[in-house]
């Protein structure tokens, strides 16, 4: 279970974001979110995924599926001891003003990301993707900060997302519990 403050920028202002996050490893995820419009919940179990909010229910359309899917694969617990994954050495590079190792992580089902790692500290500095955009595809990056040890692993509690070289949101933990029971029960459509 993770709990997160997050602003979003947008071009009425920044919108600022609770959201409340449960994994079932690998891929099952439920996110409420607490919005100025209302609390949303958005449901993966895997393989499809539903949204609800004040107007009701309805299913995520495929290109959110796909984009879940790809957020799955980008997270950190899941990165980290997932499978069948091609990693390749693609030298140093200067980024965030010091010189770091840079891999081309890929899975099977054609997801990728590039991992900036800090050789001093072996922690993820940023990580860059394709992603889906509010203007379609678009270029990410998520700078890493504050690390912190939780169950035994150091994981980052502040997130700057850019897309397109631009500030769009920042993601602060506020409270951080692996290995949490979840309710499977959250997981079926009602």
């Amino acid at each position: 279970m993770i709990k997160t403050e997050t602003s979003v920028s947008t071009p009425q202002g920044d919108i600022q974001l609770s959201v409340t996050s449960s994994q079932i490893f690998p891929n099952k995820v439920v996110q409420e979110m607490n919005t100025p419009g209302g609390v949303f919940t958005v449901v993966f179990d895997g393989e499809k995924g539903w949204f609800v909010g004040p107007q009701g229910s309805q299913d995520l359309p495929e290109s959110q599926v796909k984009e879940t899917k790809g957020e799955l694969f980008r997270s950190f617990t899941n990165l980290f001891q997932a499978e069948n994954l091609k990693i390749q050495d693609l030298g140093e590079e200067e980024s965030e003003g010091k010189k770091l190792n840079l891999l081309l992580i890929s899975d099977p089902f054609g997801n990728e990301l590039k991992m900036y790692v800090d050789p001093a500290s072996y922690l993820p500095v940023k990580i860059s993707y394709r992603g889906q955009g509010m203007m379609g595809p678009s270029n990410f990056e998520e700078v890493l900060s504050d690390f912190r040890e939780v169950s035994g692993v150091k994981l980052p509690f502040d997130q700057v997302i850019n897309v397109e070289g631009k500030k769009y949101a920042e993601t602060k933990v506020l409270e951080m519990n692996l290995n949490a029971k979840v309710d499977p029960n959250l997981f079926i459509k009602k």
